[in-house]
């Protein structure tokens, strides 16, 4: 199973897409902070909270899956991140453009792992044929 071209694609994709909400959810408050923007820490906290929210709701990108394939889903999360990514550095002085890249950001990085499994299980769960 894990030598086969599918999971070897579906790892390194997955692998490779999660460094955005990686660095969100490790780097932004020191980031933010830096930058002189941040309104104060304990703001910062709140919306370290908010984005644990949205990291939770990942059964949104479950509910995609449910209408539309994969390859759909997936692609909006990646067009998401990418927007996210290059767009992070300048939004850092608005707060609100901010806390929203923060939680969409966490709203990715939870739906990579909702999408993953339910991925290999329809590559590799039972066969009822």
């Amino acid at each position: 199973m894990m030598k086969t071209k599918e999971f070897i694609t579906l790892y390194v994709m997955n692998f490779l897409s999660l460094f955005l909400g990686l660095f969100i959810a490790n780097e932004y408050k020191v980031y933010w902070i830096a930058s002189g923007y941040a309104p104060s820490d304990h703001f910062v906290t709140r919306v370290s909270s908010l984005g644990n929210f949205f990291n939770g709701m990942r059964f949104i990108w479950s509910a995609l899956l449910d209408h539309y394939t994969y390859k759909t889903v997936y692609g909006i999360m990646l067009v998401v991140q990418i927007v996210i990514g290059f767009s992070f550095p300048y939004v850092v002085q608005n707060t609100g453009i901010y806390v929203t890249w923060i939680c969409l950001g966490y709203l990715c990085l939870g739906g990579h792992f909702t999408l993953v499994p339910n991925e290999c299980k329809k590559i590799y769960g039972k066969n009822t044929t």
